[in-house]
């Protein structure tokens, strides 16, 4: 089980990094999405810390940290978009001249 649990540790950190550099990127996070995100990123860091240093002696346990994490990088990546889309559609608004 191991070899499985690698390889999806090495996923996760591809997702991970995917995910932190996009919301970096953005500039659409509202503060309190911010404070979500630093709170996230500083769990997120940690446990994937911990599967890594458990993945020898408790490859199931590691195996749990990851689906935790996979599942709150999903979140954010949703979150990512949603805000991306929600500026681009306020900036379209703004765009249009009113009608008279």
């Amino acid at each position: 089980m191991t070899p499985q649990v690698q390889q999806q540790l090495a996923e996760v950190v591809k997702q991970w990094e995917d995910v932190e550099g996009r919301i970096k990127a953005t500039k659409k996070l509202t503060a309190d999405q911010k404070r979500e995100w630093e709170a996230d990123a500083n769990r997120i860091t940690a446990a994937l810390q911990e599967a890594r240093a458990s993945l020898d002696d408790d490859p199931a346990g590691a195996r749990e940290k990851l689906a935790v994490v996979t599942a709150r990088l999903e979140a954010w990546a949703t979150e990512v978009k949603r805000s991306a889309a929600s500026a681009t559609n306020r900036a379209g608004l703004r765009r249009r001249s009113p009608s008279k």
